[in-house]
Order: structure tokens, then C-alpha cells, then sequence
């Protein structure tokens, strides 16, 4: 999954789960990844480490950074 896939999502309301708040919703729409919001400066990402989707459709990402000192 590439970084971009994270900021251009339009339709991310259409597959959030029915049960989300309006501030959850919020966070699956282009507003959040407005260039104040989104820049991630210096960002050395190698891959994923682990992905899980709980039952209740929680997703927990963590990233492998190499081990770089931000």
C-alpha cells in the first residue's frame, strides 16, 4: 500500500463501518489530508511491520522505520 492510497480517498465514508461518529468519518476524507495536515517530513518508511483489523474493524498499522532517528 503506498502512502498516496492514505490521502486520496474519496469514497472512504462508503466503506466506513455505520457505526462511525462524525469525527471518525472525518478522518476517511481528503479534509484531513489538507498539506498542513499531511506532510510527513523526512519520512523514512522500509514497509509495514504488522497490520491488524480487530473484530470491531479497528486497524492497528505499525511501520518500520529502520530503526531512523526523526
Amino acid at each position: 500500500m503506498k502512502l498516496q492510497f492514505l490521502h486520496n480517498f474519496p469514497k472512504g465514508s462508503s466503506v466506513a463501518d455505520p457505526q462511525a461518529s462524525k469525527n471518525q468519518r472525518k478522518m476517511l476524507s481528503n479534509s484531513v489530508a489538507k498539506t498542513d495536515n499531511a506532510i510527513i517530513p523526512n519520512g523514512h518508511i522500509n514497509g509495514v511491520e504488522s497490520l491488524t483489523v480487530n473484530k470491531d474493524g479497528k486497524v492497528t498499522v505499525t511501520l518500520d522505520d529502520g530503526g531512523y532517528n526523526y
